[in-house]
């Protein structure tokens, strides 16, 4: 099924994954990101300095939007290697289903909520006679909400 998945994504052209970084330097980028020889996060808002891939220290986890809203990438290292998701918000497919979340945040002072949009893309079921059912496909970061309305609903969620 990931297969499907992932080819399905490849033809939408709005998440790729890669190793290149290159054309997304000069970016101005709110966010957060680990590195390895560092216990906590830290802010991103501005100018991002991307490290070369192989580098040490690496980046353990990295959340970025750019500021201008066309671009979220995703920074994850995994057994040596960069799971790297960009998400061109530009390029948009209407199969698409795009929800809003809202997670609160650990280690980022005044940054009390990290806002994520999950897509949901349509994939033939076998299991239900070959309708299609959502399947999620990936999430991508679009900025911090600090807002006390938005927090407060999160923290009676986990609560109930």
């Amino acid at each position: 099924m990931a297969f499907l998945i992932q080819t399905k994504m490849e033809k939408m052209k709005h998440y790729i994954q890669t190793n290149n970084l290159t054309e997304y330097r000069d970016l101005e980028f709110t966010g957060y990101y680990r590195m390895s020889d560092k216990p906590s996060p830290d802010i991103v808002d501005g100018k991002f300095n991307l490290p070369e891939i192989g580098a040490n220290p690496f980046i353990v986890e990295a959340n970025l939007y750019d500021k201008k809203g066309s671009v979220s990438i995703s920074i994850e290292h995994i057994d040596g290697k960069y799971l790297i998701g960009i998400v061109d918000w530009k390029q948009t497919d209407a199969n698409i289903v795009l929800e809003e979340q809202t997670y609160l945040t650990h280690g980022l002072d005044h940054h009390k909520g990290a806002k994520f949009v999950r897509a949901w893309i349509p994939i033939p079921d076998p299991e239900c006679t070959g309708m299609e059912v959502l399947q999620p496909a990936w999430r991508a970061f679009v900025g911090f909400d600090t807002s006390a309305k938005e927090i407060k609903k999160l923290l009676t969620t986990i609560k109930d």
